[in-house]
């Protein structure tokens, strides 16, 4: 059986009515574990200046290019902490009110700060009309995600 393609990402935060209030989906990349590739879907209608339809990007993240000042802001805008505490970004720590977390073990914490915060590139955007399927919009987006991220689809 076919994986559907949403299974194939992590979920940062979609409404479960996305197709009204949007969302975000994330995959990582195959080859280059510092890259991810975010999806992010947005109605028009929820900026509220009249618009119509449907926009939807891919947002790229390499924890590699983030820099400390980055973390420690993206971190504090979601009222976390950070602290260096190893040799590397995934050996260090968001702190949290209900408890500390190593980055290795809950990466797209960070993932979601540093997207939120900006700290990110632009790979693909795409916006349609409101008389278009929103489906078909986020799958096409999907597949490029992951096929930037080297996976089959």
């Amino acid at each position: 059986m076919t994986k559907k393609l949403i299974d194939r990402f992590v979920d940062l935060g979609s409404d479960i009515n996305w197709v009204d209030y949007g969302g975000q989906w994330c995959v990582r990349d195959k080859q280059i574990p510092s890259m991810f590739y975010i999806v992010n879907f947005e109605n028009k209608e929820e900026w509220g200046d009249g618009a119509k339809g449907y926009y939807v990007s891919i947002k790229v993240v390499d924890l590699d290019t983030a820099k400390e000042g980055t973390i420690t802001s993206a971190l504090k805008s979601f009222g976390w902490g950070y602290k260096k505490t190893g040799a590397s970004i995934y050996e260090d720590t968001i702190v949290t009110d209900e408890k500390d977390f190593l980055i290795k073990d809950d990466v797209y914490m960070l993932v979601t700060a540093l997207v939120s915060y900006g700290h990110y590139d632009i790979d693909f955007e795409d916006q349609i009309p409101e008389n278009r399927s929103a489906s078909k919009l986020r799958n096409s987006a999907f597949k490029r995600a992951l096929n930037c991220a080297g996976y089959k689809t």
